[in-house]
């Protein structure tokens, strides 16, 4: 025991520091979806894009809006669902703090605009 206590002196701390952890991400990290709700159309293009089925856009309300839900736990931070998103609306960042002791907070639900399609410019 005192040679498992004298070798912990010895070594010293081997954990990272807070201040370790918080550092910047590098240029190309690709952190966890960010969705702009004002931006979004809700025409589920993203959804389709998904590969781990981590976003789920429910149907369409008669008020006008459907669900979105986004599951971080089941996203695998591949960027598809941004590429797809044509208006914009979800975006790669660079955070990749999402360490959590409930499975329920890693699951981003909100309610976004449905316009029913994507209809061009009309000639007036």
């Amino acid at each position: 025991m005192l040679r498992i206590i004298t070798t912990a002196l010895r070594i010293g701390r081997v954990t990272e520091t807070l201040e370790t952890l918080e550092a910047a991400a590098p240029s190309a990290f690709r952190g966890r979806p960010h969705l702009d709700v004002d931006r979004c159309d809700g025409n589920a293009a993203c959804q389709a894009a998904c590969p781990t089925t981590a976003i789920v856009l429910g149907p369409p309300r008669q008020a006008g809006g459907r669900d979105f839900t986004l599951d971080y736990g089941a996203c695998v931070f591949c960027g598809r669902c941004a590429a797809a998103c044509a208006p914009g609306a979800l975006t790669m960042t660079t955070d990749y703090a999402l360490a959590t002791g409930r499975r329920q907070d890693l699951i981003l639900r909100v309610e976004v605009p449905y316009g029913g399609g994507h209809e061009g410019p009309t000639d007036a």
